[in-house]
């Protein structure tokens, strides 16, 4: 089994926070600092001002390739459900 950095650990976490839109105070909770420090006990938790403050990088930065993006486009098409 290959080391885990704790900035890979870092990535993952924060992945799995926002890609399951769950609570940033997930990494507060014991049970997940149980099951993360008990598969890597190599590693820590990332803190949840920490976690925060990465979000808010990686939302800037991916705005940021958004607009990069859009800026060589025409026209965009978009929909909106109106039954929700």
């Amino acid at each position: 089994m290959k080391p885990l950095k704790q900035q890979d650990c870092d990535d993952l976490i924060l992945r799995y926070v926002v890609e399951d839109m769950l609570s940033i105070r997930t990494v507060e909770r014991e049970a997940f600092k149980s099951l993360v420090t008990s598969l890597r006990p190599s590693v820590q938790v990332v803190i949840r001002k920490t976690l925060s403050k990465r979000i808010a990088v990686k939302s800037g930065e991916m705005f940021e390739k958004l607009r990069k993006e859009y800026a060589e486009v025409r026209y965009v098409c978009t929909t909106a459900d109106i039954w929700s």
